[in-house]
C-alpha cells in the first residue's frame, strides 16, 4: 500500500472512531411516503455512520433463512437498515423478505445474476425486529445486517406517469438515473408501484423496473426520486488470496463505501484490507467477528469505510485460502 493511501486510510480510521464516539448527528424532517420518511443529514452532519451490524451463515440446504441475531433486537427509527446477501449457487435469487416490525419489503431490495442482492430501507418502527429471507431454491447464504444514521435523503426528486406490462413498470419522468441504480418510488395511487428498485432500463425520458404484475393502470400521484443507494457493480473473483472490488469513485467526503462477497465451497476467514471489517456478533459460525462469517463449508465478509477524501480507489480484501467462485459487490452510501 503507498504512503498516500496508507495517510488516506488511517484517516477515514480517525473519521470512523470520531462517529462512533459522537452520536450527535440530529436529523431533520424527512418527506413521508408510505407512513415512513426518508431523512436527511442536519447541517454539519458527519454523513452515514455504521451503528450496528450482525452476520449469518446458513449452512443447511434449506430456502428460508431467519435473522434474529443481537443487532436487529435495539433498532432506532430514523435510521436505516442496510442488508447484504450472498447466495450459494448463481442459479438463486432473492424471493421475498419481510420483518416483524414491518420496514422492509421485497420491493426494498434488488439482486443479479451473480446473486449479490442488496436491500435498503428507512427505519420507521424501531425496537425488537426479527428478518426473514426467502430465496428460489434451497442452498447456502451469507446475511449480513447493518443498521445506519446520517443516511443521504432521495434526490432528483420529480412527477412520473406510470404503465405496467406484465410484471415491468416503465415510469416516464425527467429524474436523470442509469440501469442498476437505485429510484424511490412513492405517492402513487396504487401502492404497489411505491418502493425502492434497482434500474433495469433506460429510454428517452423514462426507465424501468420490475414490480408485483396485475397493478392496474394509469396510477396518479407518482414521485420519483434517485435513491442514497448506488451499487457500483458485481463480478466473481478469481481464485486468490487478494480480492479486489470495482473501482470507485466517492461523490463527497464521507461517502460509506461497502464490499461485500462470499463463498459456498470453502471456510475461510478474512483480512481488512484498504477497508474496515466491523465489530459485533456472527451466528450459525465459529468466527466470532460480524465482519466475517465461515462455517459448513461456506464463508463470506462485509467491510466499510467512510472516506476521508474523494480519490479513486479499489476495495480489497485478503483470504486465508485462496478460492474459486467467490463473488464481491461495491455499494456507496451518500
Amino acid at each position: 500500500m503507498s504512503n498516500s493511501k496508507t495517510t488516506r486510510s488511517a484517516a477515514a480510521l480517525t473519521l470512523l472512531l470520531t462517529v462512533a464516539v459522537c452520536l450527535c448527528g440530529g436529523w431533520q424532517q424527512g418527506r413521508v411516503i408510505g407512513g415512513g420518511v426518508l431523512g436527511s443529514p442536519t447541517s454539519g452532519g458527519t454523513g452515514p455512520a455504521l451503528v450496528q451490524v450482525c452476520a449469518m451463515n446458513q449452512s443447511s440446504s434449506v430456502s428460508t433463512l431467519n435473522v434474529t441475531a443481537s443487532c436487529v433486537t435495539n433498532i432506532t427509527a430514523g435510521h436505516a437498515l442496510l442488508i447484504v446477501n450472498t447466495f450459494g449457487t448463481t442459479s438463486t435469487v432473492l424471493t421475498g423478505i419481510s420483518d416483524t416490525q414491518g420496514n422492509l419489503a421485497p420491493n426494498n431490495c434488488g439482486g443479479d445474476a451473480l446473486t449479490q442482492t442488496l436491500c435498503f430501507a428507512p427505519i420507521t418502527t424501531g425496537g425488537t425486529d426479527a428478518i426473514t429471507i426467502t430465496s428460489s431454491a434451497s442452498g447456502g447464504s451469507i446475511l449480513f445486517v447493518a443498521e445506519l444514521k446520517n443516511v443521504g435523503a432521495d434526490t432528483g426528486a420529480t412527477t412520473s406517469t406510470m404503465s405496467e406490462a406484465g410484471s415491468t413498470v416503465t415510469a416516464t419522468n425527467s429524474l436523470s438515473i442509469s440501469a442498476n441504480q437505485w429510484v424511490h418510488v412513492y405517492g402513487c395511487s396504487i401502492a404497489g408501484y411505491n418502493g425502492i428498485f434497482v434500474v433495469a432500463g433506460t429510454g428517452s425520458g423514462n426507465f424501468t423496473y420490475t414490480a408485483a404484475s396485475g397493478l392496474g393502470a394509469s396510477p396518479t400521484g407518482c414521485n420519483v426520486a434517485k435513491s442514497p443507494v448506488d451499487r457500483v457493480n458485481s463480478a466473481t473473483l478469481t481464485s486468490s488470496t487478494s480480492w479486489s472490488g470495482g473501482a470507485v469513485t466517492p461523490s463527497v467526503v464521507n461517502d460509506m463505501i461497502f464490499f461485500w462477497g462470499g463463498n459456498v465451497s470453502t471456510n475461510n476467514t478474512f483480512t481488512a484490507g484498504n477497508l474496515t471489517l466491523p465489530s459485533g456478533t456472527c451466528t450459525n459460525t465459529t468466527t466470532i467477528t460480524a465482519g466475517q462469517c465461515s462455517g459448513g463449508n461456506q464463508s463470506g465478509f462485509l467491510e466499510y469505510e467512510v472516506d476521508a477524501s474523494t480519490s479513486a480507489f479499489t476495495p480489497t480484501i485478503t483470504l486465508n485460502t485462496a478460492m474459486t467462485g467467490i463473488t464481491g459487490t461495491v455499494a456507496i452510501l451518500p
